[in-house]
């Protein structure tokens, strides 16, 4: 093993670590503020998951750390299952700096990690996406 590869999996070890204790941060604060106030549900939380019970369905989220470049991210992808398939019906990722971001493309920002607000943030993006879904789409005829 060179001297590069190993200055690049420590690093990738610094920044993991990183996003990883930013990620128990948003968790922490995300469990304190789990109740919207403008939405009829509320986040909730499984050992590594996190979920929204919302119109009948459960969306779940099982985070995992993702790399973009050089950079590191939890990512959360809520899915629903819906005739045998799992549909996407939202995404968000939390970067070590403390920002939540919708998409990593274009780096739009949601907000801050320790927003008090977060479950009305999380919770309507998964309504919306959920009313979006092929879950609401009428059935076609056969």
């Amino acid at each position: 093993m060179s001297q590069d590869e190993v200055v690049t999996i420590a690093k990738a070890k610094r920044r993991i670590e990183a996003v990883l204790e930013t990620n128990d941060g948003f968790l922490e604060n995300a469990r304190t503020n789990a109740v919207p106030r403008d939405i009829p549900t509320k986040l909730e939380f499984g050992s590594d998951d996190v979920f929204v019970d919302v119109f009948g369905y459960r969306i779940l989220s099982k985070p995992r750390v993702v790399r973009v470049g050089d950079d590191f991210y939890m990512e959360y992808r809520f899915l629903v299952r819906f005739e045998d398939e799992e549909h996407e019906v939202t995404r968000f990722y939390v970067g070590a700096g403390g920002l939540v971001y919708e998409d990593l493309e274009s780096e739009s920002k949601m907000c801050d990690y320790n927003n008090e607000y977060i479950a009305s943030l999380i919770c309507s993006r998964v309504a919306l996406g959920l009313l979006k879904s092929p879950v609401f789409d009428v059935a076609e005829k056969g």
